[in-house]
């Protein structure tokens, strides 16, 4: 197969994959599934009480010897929700044509800084940050605890930014993605996941990890010969055995949905998200919608309860462009696939 770039360290990412860290999707066992298998494990841990992720992490280590990843979402502590009247009108109508009562969060996320200091702690062998850049103070604590670095970007100037505080990587996220996008900085343009490895590897001087699309071994084949260092796929995991993802969901994603059936969207989290097109995106979209966390906060009673009633109208169907290539398999079978079928592409290309 491909030989993997010595940009990264070995002993972290011994082929170069990566299960994505999808909050609310994943938990130990998926993650502890994914290092068993031999490739670098992701907790999605940025909607979790720091609490959480601590025991979490204690489960992880409990049934692995190897390195895994904590992801969290860089989020302001200063928040001073101003909702508009119009979105909480709009919103306490549809619950209640749904039977779910209405009220205010008393509170929108957890606090950063505990999560934070829980993954100083813990020191985890890798942690990955998203929805905005952290400070060199906190890149050098984590450094001081031999914490490898990975920062989310969705083009050129969010790779700047982290390659200026001193991260160790950045994951590259293209158009194609599926749940929420890194965008902490503004551009006009979204890219495919190819021309911006091609923007990328001309600039960055710090390894780039590939994703969105990325859903079987040729892929993952074309995104190292288009210059990434490793690739994180998420949609791929989505309906593995060990994932959380509910059967409502599930069923969703194995219906013979198209790309075409995904859409950008800040209806559900007030931050763009790809996922399936449904009832709620359909009539939210393009209504006043407050940031990220307020709106999340705001949506995640209905979120809960679409769960619990098997309603996928109403739940928030994260993935990406490559869902129509999604297998109901169990971590390790995945794995094993992915694999097989690097080893089979390289083999066609070679005759």
């Amino acid at each position: 197969m491909t030989p993997r770039s010595s940009k990264l360290p070995a002993h972290l990412f011994s082929d170069g994959i990566i299960q994505a860290p999808m909050a609310g999707l994943t938990d130990a066992a998926i993650v502890i599934a994914s290092c068993r298998a031999g490739i670098l494990g992701s907790l999605g841990a940025g909607n979790l009480e720091p609490a959480v992720i601590r025991t979490e992490i204690k489960k992880i280590r409990s049934a692995t010897e190897r390195p895994f990843n904590i992801n969290l979402f860089v989020v302001n502590e200063e928040i001073s929700p101003q909702i508009p009247t119009d979105e909480l009108l709009i919103l306490r109508d549809y619950y209640n044509e749904k039977g779910i009562d209405f009220e205010l969060p008393t509170k929108y996320c957890p606090s950063f800084q505990d999560q934070f200091h829980v993954i100083l702690d813990e020191a985890p062998a890798v942690a990955s940050f998203t929805f905005g850049v952290l400070d060199t103070e906190a890149i050098n604590e984590l450094h001081k605890r031999n914490i490898f670095v990975i920062g989310t970007a969705t083009n050129l100037l969010e790779i700047k930014n982290w390659q200026d505080i001193g991260a160790d990587a950045v994951c590259l996220q293209g158009i194609e993605a599926g749940g929420h996008r890194e965008t902490f900085k503004f551009s006009e343009e979204d890219f495919d996941l190819f021309t911006l490895l091609q923007q990328a590897t001309s600039m960055a001087h710090i390894p780039i990890v590939a994703a969105g699309g990325i859903m079987d071994g040729a892929s993952i084949v074309s995104c190292f010969r288009h210059g990434a260092d490793a690739v994180q796929l998420g949609t791929a995991f989505l309906c593995c055995h060990e994932a959380l993802t509910p059967e409502a969901y599930r069923n969703k994603l194995l219906s013979g949905l198209t790309a075409n059936d995904t859409i950008v969207t800040r209806a559900f989290s007030g931050r763009p998200a790809r996922g399936v097109r449904n009832e709620f995106i359909i009539r939210f979209d393009a209504l006043p919608i407050s940031p990220y966390p307020v709106r999340n906060a705001l949506t995640q009673p209905l979120r809960k309860w679409a769960t619990q009633k098997g309603d996928a109208e109403n739940m928030s169907l994260w993935a990406g462009t490559g869902l129509a290539a999604i297998r109901s398999l169990g971590v390790s079978e995945l794995v094993s696939t992915l694999r097989r079928e690097m080893a089979d592409f390289e083999g066609i290309e070679h005759v």
